[in-house]
């Protein structure tokens, strides 16, 4: 199970330091706009972490961990083919709930 937690992370991490290097290629308009998309990420973590780790109880752990990779998945599919710095930044945000739903319930466990 240690192997698989560490695994998880690490992937979820390092799609994580992808996104930052991507972004700006992504955002051209403004500098101030890449920061803001860059900040969703993180603040979405760190709110959704807390009602994750209420919920964690009430779930299967692979469940919350499945959703979470499916919607961490499809929001960086989304991201892709998106340039409005808005979208990007309700994604970006998305995938820091889809972050939160990986790792709350495997370090809980």
């Amino acid at each position: 199970m240690d192997n698989e937690v560490f695994a998880i992370n690490v992937a979820s991490r390092v799609g994580y330091g992808i996104m930052i290097i991507a972004i700006p290629y992504y955002v051209t308009s403004n500098l101030g706009l890449v920061g803001v998309v860059l900040a969703t990420y993180p603040i979405a973590e760190a709110l959704a972490s807390i009602p994750v780790g209420l919920i964690v109880n009430k779930f299967r752990v692979s469940s919350l961990v499945s959703i979470g990779l499916l919607i961490m998945a499809t929001s960086s599919l989304l991201f892709v083919i998106n340039s409005n710095w808005v979208i990007l930044a309700m994604l970006h945000g998305l995938m820091g709930v889809a972050a939160a739903m990986i790792i709350v319930p495997l370090l809980t466990n």
